[in-house]
C-alpha cells in the first residue's frame, strides 16, 4: 500500500438501544450535520490547530471524516437518523467527543442539527495512552495491510468486505489484537454476542493495557445478561479510562443490573454531565432508579429532560406513556399495586 492509515480501533456502544439507530422513513428525509470547532481560549497571534472531525456510530466504526481549523464549520450531508458521536481528534493525544441526536421529525423532507465541539485540551497524564503493546510490533506487514484494507472498507460502508479483511488479517497472525478487536466490533453488531465475546477476551489477553478492549468486552458480556463478568470487564476498563462516556455507561448498566443502585446512580448522573445525548440514555436508567426508589417526583422531571433531549427518537412516544402514568394519580391509587411501574431500559 502507498499510504499507511494510523491506528483505526472500533469501540462498540451498547447494542440493546440500535432502535435509536434505525429508522423506517430513512429514504425520505434528507439529515445534515454541521459542527463548529471552537477553540479553548481566543489568542489571535496563536497559530490554528488542525483537527480531524469523525462521525461515529454509536455501535463502533466511523461513518464520515473531515479536516478543519479552528473556527470553521464542517458539514456531514445525507445522514442516516439515529445517534452519532461527533469527534474532534488533535496532536499530543487530544480528542473529545460528544453524543448528538440526529433522528428527525415525523414526515420531515429534511433535518439539519447544528453543534458547536469545544477542542480538547491535551492528555498528559493517560497512563495507557504512553505504553506500547509489544505484540503489535511483531505483526507481519500482510496483515497490517489486510487492516488497512478493512479501514477503508468501512469507510466505504462495505461492511462484508470490511470483515473479509479482519478476517485475513487474524488467520495471518491471531495475536494480532487490533484485527481481532475491530472484527469482534462487528460480531457485536451482528448480534452475534459469543463470537464478539471470544474476539474481546483475547484482546484484553494480548493487551490488557487496551481500554477499549475491556470496555467493548463488558458491553458484549451485558447484551447476554452475564452482569457480573461484565461489571469485572467494566472495573478493568473504568480503571484505565474513568472519564470515558462509553466505560461509565457500561460500568453503570453492570452495577444497575446486580441492582447497586446507589453505585449506578453515582455513575449514571456523572454520564448524563459528561455527555447529555449519550445513546446509553443515562436520564431513563436514573428515571428506573428514581421510581424504585419511591420518587416519583424525580422520575418525571428526569424522563421529561431525556425527552426534550431525544424528542424525536424512537423510544419517546413510549417514554411520554410512561410519563402521563406517573402523572396520573391512578398510579397510586391502584389498590395493593406496587406504585412504582417499571421501565424496560435495557
Amino acid at each position: 500500500m502507498k499510504a499507511k492509515i494510523s491506528r483505526h480501533i472500533l469501540i462498540c456502544g451498547a447494542l440493546v438501544f440500535a432502535a435509536a439507530t434505525v429508522l423506517a422513513s430513512t429514504d425520505s428525509v434528507q439529515i445534515e450535520f454541521r459542527c463548529k470547532i471552537v477553540p479553548l481560549s481566543v489568542n489571535q497571534d496563536a497559530q490554528l490547530q488542525s483537527w480531524m472531525v469523525e462521525m461515529k456510530r454509536t455501535t463502533g466504526g466511523i461513518l464520515r471524516v473531515a479536516k478543519a481549523l479552528d473556527g470553521q464549520t464542517v458539514r456531514f450531508k445525507n445522514l442516516v437518523p439515529g445517534i452519532y458521536s461527533a469527534c474532534l481528534v488533535g496532536n499530543f493525544n487530544r480528542i473529545h467527543c460528544e453524543s448528538v441526536d440526529l433522528n428527525p421529525p415525523a414526515d420531515s423532507k429534511s433535518y439539519r442539527v447544528s453543534m458547536h465541539l469545544k477542542t480538547p485540551r491535551s492528555v498528559l497524564n493517560q497512563d495507557d495512552l504512553h505504553k506500547i503493546n509489544g505484540g503489535q510490533l511483531t505483526v507481519s506487514q500482510e496483515a497490517h495491510n489486510e487492516l488497512d484494507l478493512a479501514t477503508l472498507a468501512e469507510f466505504r460502508g462495505e461492511d462484508q468486505e470490511a470483515i473479509h479483511h479482519l478476517r485475513a488479517a487474524v488467520e495471518i497472525d491471531p495475536q494480532y489484537s487490533d484485527a481481532l478487536n475491530n472484527l469482534g466490533a462487528y460480531f457485536h453488531r451482528a448480534r452475534d454476542y459469543e463470537k464478539a465475546i471470544e474476539c474481546f477476551a483475547k484482546v484484553t489477553q494480548l493487551d490488557p493495557d487496551f481500554y477499549g478492549g475491556w470496555a467493548n468486552l463488558s458491553g458484549s458480556l451485558i447484551a447476554v445478561s452475564r452482569f457480573k463478568e461484565a461489571l469485572a470487564a467494566s472495573t478493568r476498563a473504568y480503571l484505565l479510562r474513568p472519564h470515558e462516556p462509553l466505560v461509565l455507561g457500561h460500568y453503570a448498566k453492570s452495577l444497575y443490573y446486580l441492582h447497586d443502585y446507589s453505585q449506578a446512580r453515582k455513575y449514571f448522573e456523572e454520564l448524563a454531565d459528561l455527555d447529555p445525548q449519550n445513546a446509553a440514555y443515562p436520564q431513563m436508567f436514573l428515571a428506573q432508579i428514581a421510581i424504585v426508589d419511591g420518587d416519583l417526583a424525580q422520575a418525571r422531571q428526569l424522563i421529561a429532560r431525556f425527552m426534550q433531549m431525544h424528542p424525536y427518537a424512537p423510544e419517546t412516544i413510549r417514554y411520554k406513556e410512561l410519563l402521563k402514568a406517573l402523572n396520573s394519580a391512578e398510579i397510586i391509587k391502584s389498590a395493593g399495586a406496587d406504585p412504582r411501574p417499571q421501565l424496560k431500559v435495557r
